[in-house]
């Protein structure tokens, strides 16, 4: 050991047969090897999703790397233990403590954004773009609920219940860029796209 957790370990391999030192294979050959860990895992555990509305909540509760897909591509951002979604497809997420060792989820199938529209009273958002303030505004106002503003990684940003027909909210200190607005109440879930720009 170097005093500094790095474990090293040496030894003879006679048979040249694939070896696994950890969780990726080495080149079949027999000689002389020098191993090197430390006692952090190496393995990551295999993630699972669960669905909430429209957000996705990737568990175990990981403290290593975490990656969202949709279709099998990289969601820019989406590095978080949620992930709200914006369109439909098939989501899957990924936990690695190494690049070499990557666990992946079983594909979650979402087909539920732009359904809950038709469900529920329809309502406005403007300006959109917007510079500082965004309105929401209903056309027939008849059950409460709460408003989620998040950014494009899913970190909720603003959280509040509303009970009245329009409600504005202060966006001025937020940089540009995507924002994920939702409103849910008992008959469903609604997902917008909002963009802060000059």
């Amino acid at each position: 050991t170097n005093n500094g957790g790095v474990f090293y370990v040496g030894g003879k391999l006679f048979s040249p047969t694939v070896t696994t030192f950890s969780c990726k294979p080495r080149d079949a050959h027999s000689g002389l090897y020098l191993g090197k860990f430390t006692e952090e895992p190496d393995v990551a555990p295999q993630p699972a999703i669960t669905v909430s509305g429209s957000v996705l909540t990737a568990s175990p509760v990981f403290n290593g790397s975490i990656q969202w897909f949709l279709n099998g591509d990289l969601i820019a951002g989406a590095i978080n233990q949620t992930y709200t979604v914006v369109e439909n497809g098939n989501y899957s997420v990924a936990y690695s403590y190494i690049p070499a060792c990557v666990s992946v989820s079983g594909a979650t199938v979402f087909s539920s954004v732009g359904i809950a529209d038709n469900q529920m009273n329809s309502f406005s958002i403007y300006p959109n773009p917007f510079r500082n303030e965004i309105t929401i505004e209903f056309d027939t106002f008849t059950e409460p609920g709460r408003i989620t503003i998040s950014d494009y990684s899913g970190r909720k940003l603003v959280q509040k219940d509303i009970s009245d027909s329009s409600q504005t909210f202060d966006m001025s200190k937020f940089s540009d860029g995507v924002y994920i607005f939702q409103f849910q109440n008992t008959t469903g879930v609604i997902t917008k796209r909002i963009i802060k720009s000059y």
